[in-house]
């Protein structure tokens, strides 16, 4: 039996981890990235947005060895990408020779590989028929709350 998210990171200061309240969770399925990001909708989130230094680092080191689709794309316009909340990408953290659309091939969907050596290098660019992992989030305006007295560390 698998629960709602296969692996959540929960980034309250809290004692204990409620899964149905996490900010980061990841799907305990692959899927193409429309549908990751469907699923993610359905758990009131979105795939992850990250838009900071710390963001990149905090997410590549609680999520260390999962793959998966993070909310940015270039689909709608070649070499434009855009976040799923509408944002255009500022902040970078590509890995060395990404984006590449490797083979020539339609690369427009973006995966979180975390890098051992380097954390902020770790996005590559796939094609969104792939199958990945989704990592989710969640904001706090969507249900995220931590147990009395503690705070949410790094935003939500």
């Amino acid at each position: 039996f698998l629960s709602p998210c296969f692996f959540c990171v929960c980034v309250c200061v809290c004692e204990e981890l409620n899964r149905l309240n996490c900010p980061i969770f990841i799907s305990a399925t692959k899927d193409v990235w429309n549908a990751s990001r469907k699923y993610c909708r359905e758990k009131g989130g979105d795939l992850v947005v990250i838009n900071s230094r710390e963001k990149q680092v905090r997410d590549a080191i609680t999520k260390m060895g999962w793959n998966g689709w993070i909310g940015l794309s270039d689909e709608s316009e070649e070499g434009t990408w855009i976040w799923v909340d509408g944002t255009t990408l500022t902040v970078k953290f590509w890995d060395a020779g990404q984006p590449n659309n490797r083979d020539e091939q339609d690369e427009d969907c973006v995966v979180f590989e975390p890098n051992r050596q380097n954390p902020l290098l770790s996005w590559h660019d796939y094609p969104c028929l792939s199958r990945q992992h989704a990592i989710c989030e969640k904001s706090a305006a969507n249900g995220l709350r931590c147990h009395e007295g503690k705070s949410l560390v790094g935003g939500g």
